[in-house]
């Protein structure tokens, strides 16, 4: 039995209007009947996200292969210069021969012009020293080097065997002066210099073993040979 108060707009709809409410066997993203999904729907929707998923990788990995391009070739460029600076030094050092030994060779006379403003220098031609010779060309007034003072002096550098210079402060009329610990150079030079004062110019011989020995040095001294110095002491510290 029915009720005077019962809202007739609360009946359950008919079944078709449940269906309509429902989705029917239409429409909707959940589709078929009740609550069932659509598949065809779901496969779709993966597809078209497998598919922007492969673009992300393919533009991921275009991405990778020019960044691995570009910096090789920033690597290759950093190469190049770093060859060209380095290339004169790897080229002597690997395509000029060492040079022969020149043990118990006679000295010569110096070959090169002494520089203007040099000191004289007085080598003695013949047999080259087997022990240290210093020769005073003048005294010093000034402060007294010691064993292990620091000093500032001009100097010439010249080769027993070959009578050319391989080192020297003197240019154009001009010196610039060397600041050396006597410490820290070879031990023919710093004992050659010990006990000069400042002022003094003084003429040392240095035999082999007190220069550089069986390895020489670059081209210029070569294994075995002994050495020549005129040297003005400037000053001490």
């Amino acid at each position: 039995m029915s009720s005077d108060i019962e809202d007739p707009s609360d009946e359950a709809p008919a079944d078709d209007e449940q269906d309509g409410i429902a989705g029917g066997t239409g429409g909707g993203h959940e589709g078929g009947t009740g609550d069932e999904p659509d598949w065809e729907y779901v496969l779709a929707q993966v597809s078209r996200d497998t598919d922007l998923t492969k673009k992300l990788v393919g533009i991921l990995i275009v991405v990778v292969i020019v960044a691995s391009v570009v910096l090789g070739i920033l690597i290759r460029t950093t190469d190049n210069s770093t060859t060209t600076a380095s290339g004169p030094t790897s080229t002597t050092s690997t395509t000029v021969p060492a040079l022969p030994s020149v043990a118990d060779q006679p000295c010569v006379a110096m070959v090169d012009p002494l520089p203007a403003g040099a000191p004289p220098m007085d080598i003695d031609v013949g047999p080259p020293p087997t022990d240290l010779v210093i020769k005073d060309i003048k005294e010093g007034t000034g402060a007294e080097a010691t064993a292990t003072s620091t000093v500032s002096v001009n100097y010439v550098g010249v080769a027993c065997s070959t009578g050319k210079i391989f080192d020297s402060s003197y240019s154009g009329g001009t010196s610039t002066p060397a600041t050396l610990g006597l410490t820290q150079v070879i031990p023919g030079f710093g004992q050659g210099v010990s006990g000069m004062k400042v002022g003094g110019q003084r003429l040392i011989g240095i035999p082999s073993e007190q220069a550089y020995g069986a390895q020489g040095r670059g081209t210029a001294i070569a294994p075995d040979e002994s050495l020549w110095f005129v040297v003005e002491l400037t000053a001490v510290s």
